[in-house]
Order: C-alpha cells, then sequence, then structure tokens
C-alpha cells in the first residue's frame, strides 16, 4: 500500500516520462523549473548563461580533482588507536545550507585567468577584493599547531613530506591548487619559507542565484519550524531535512563522463563513452565553482574556531 500511494505521487507530480530517483532529483526539477522561468523573465535562456560562465572541460577536471575538498575529519597519530574519555562534540547546524544562504562571497562571473607568477603581495591584495583559485608551490611548509589540514589525496605535487595519519605535517616542496578561504586556511595552520604563485584565476564576488536560494529557504523554513515545535523525531521532520541538504548535494554533483546501459541481447553491462562536454554543461542549471566555495566557506568557518 505504502508503495502503491508513493508511486501514485510521483506519477502525478513528475508524469511518467523521467522520474528523478532521489530526494536531490526531487530538488534539482525544482530548481531547473525556477532558473528557466527566471531567465525567461529575463529574456535570456539559462543554457547560455551557464555555457558562459561554466569552467573549460580540462580546468573543470582540475578544479573538481584538486580544488573540490570536503569538510575537516581527521585522526592525529597521536589519538588513532586509542579509547578517548569523557569526550564532548559541538556541531554546526545545518552547517552547508547555512552557507549557503548567509555568504555574500561566492564567484559570480567566470574565473578568468589572471596571470601566471604573480608577485605574492598582489595575489593578497586580490584575495581581498575577489575569489580567487591559485596554483602555488610552498618551500619548507610545516604546521604551527597540534592540526594538519591538508590530505595528501589533494596535493599536486610534494617532495620530503612527512604525514599526520594523511595529512601533510611538513614537506620540502607542496604544490596545490587553492581557494582564496583555502589559503587563509593554510595562513592558520602552517608557516613556510617561500612561496611561489604559479598561476591565479579570479572572479567577482556575490550571492549564490535567487532560484537556487529560495528553494534552499522554503525546506529550510519548514525544518526550522518543526525542531522548534519539538517534532524533531517525525517523519516530517526527516524529509524536510533531507530536502535541506540535498541543496548542497545538486552543488556537489560531478557531470557523469560515461552511462552503463544493459544490453537485453547479450545480457551484459556496456560502457556507452559518448560524452560531449559542452552538451553536457548546456543540461546545468549550477555551477561547479559554487559547489567548491560552499565547501570552502563551512571549512573556514570551523577551522577558525579549531
Amino acid at each position: 500500500v505504502i508503495l502503491s500511494e508513493y508511486m501514485a505521487y510521483y506519477f502525478a507530480r513528475f508524469g511518467s516520462n523521467k522520474l528523478p530517483l532521489t530526494k536531490t532529483g526531487i530538488l534539482r526539477n525544482a530548481v531547473q523549473t525556477s532558473a528557466k522561468n527566471a531567465c525567461k523573465r529575463a529574456h535570456t535562456r539559462l543554457s547560455n548563461i551557464i555555457a558562459a560562465l561554466h569552467p573549460s572541460e580540462p580546468l573543470y577536471k582540475v578544479m573538481m580533482r584538486f580544488l573540490f575538498r570536503g569538510g575537516y575529519v581527521h585522526g592525529t597519530n597521536e589519538t588513532v588507536g586509542i579509547m578517548l574519555e569523557n569526550v564532548s562534540g559541538v556541531d554546526i547546524t545545518s552547517s552547508y545550507p547555512d552557507h549557503m544562504l548567509t555568504c555574500d562571497n561566492y564567484p559570480v562571473t567566470k574565473l578568468l585567468k589572471y596571470g601566471d607568477n604573480v608577485d605574492p603581495e598582489e595575489y593578497y591584495k586580490l584575495n581581498n577584493d575577489y575569489c580567487t583559485m591559485a596554483l602555488i608551490t610552498f618551500t619548507n611548509i610545516r604546521t604551527t599547531t597540534a592540526h594538519s589540514i591538508e590530505s595528501i589525496n589533494k596535493v599536486v605535487e610534494c617532495e620530503g613530506k612527512h604525514l599526520d595519519n594523511g595529512r601533510i605535517l611538513d614537506a620540502k616542496k607542496l604544490r596545490v591548487f587553492l581557494t582564496n578561504l583555502d589559503f587563509k586556511i593554510y595562513s592558520m595552520f602552517y608557516k613556510w619559507d617561500t612561496l611561489k604563485i604559479e598561476k591565479v584565476w579570479t572572479a567577482r564576488r556575490g550571492r549564490l542565484p535567487r532560484y537556487l536560494l529560495d528553494n534552499i529557504a522554503i525546506n529550510y523554513r519548514t525544518k526550522s519550524a518543526l525542531k522548534m515545535a519539538g517534532k524533531n523525531k517525525t517523519p516530517e521532520y526527516a524529509l524536510a531535512k533531507e530536502m535541506v541538504n540535498s541543496g548542497y548535494g545538486l552543488t556537489v554533483t560531478r557531470m557523469r563522463q560515461n552511462k552503463i546501459v544493459y544490453n537485453t541481447k547479450t545480457d551484459e553491462y556496456e560502457i556507452d563513452n559518448n560524452f560531449v562536454f559542452s552538451k553536457e554543461v548546456e543540461k546545468q542549471a549550477l555551477l561547479p565553482q559554487w559547489g567548491i566555495w560552499v565547501t570552502a566557506n563551512a571549512r573556514y568557518t570551523l577551522l577558525k574556531m579549531v
């Protein structure tokens, strides 16, 4: 009965052509509809805007490989394997949706190449006024606290290193790709002898688009009202929370570069490699740099407290 009623709801809401498979899929439909309506009012096309602001295919791959980082979860060498007692914890409520709704430092123009071998003082000034991403090489970098914050999985190149359970404790040479916020984090937790700013990209700062924020805010208000009413153990609250968290999921969903297709004749799965980057970009409603900066904002807030 539950399944049949749920499918009746699904067909009534989405039709039978393309059913969303996840909560993120449901929210994606709502965001895309809002985006297309906003563009229609502005007499423009969403695909044109996204194509104009989206990184090129080579830059996109580099950004997703080296620039996108998650939260900060780490067990140090000193504590791994040891039973800790009398431990307390503090959580930032809805951290990612909160930073999406409240921050005004997201890249709102195309990330354009600023230059090569940029003077450090010039780079610091750019960080005060723009969103930046930069390829930087540090020499003799080392931690200044008990925390090692950079994962070995995210470095471009590393020589003469010591690791703290997978994090960079120190290194003779470290080459990394950083947002302006991640460079601030580096400045709090590391010191170094020299740094070379090899390449810099810049974009103007601003808020995320209303067509995304409005949909997040609707679900956020529902979730918060239920929580304040003491209904945070109910199915309604769980559903509202899932929809809120889906907002972040939308911004960090990578493009699918191939499809796995089931061949009914051979009874085997085949990989379809007919991926065309430009055509996939036209389907998007959000930009990958927004998801990168969402996580950077959340990380920066958390690590300031650490």
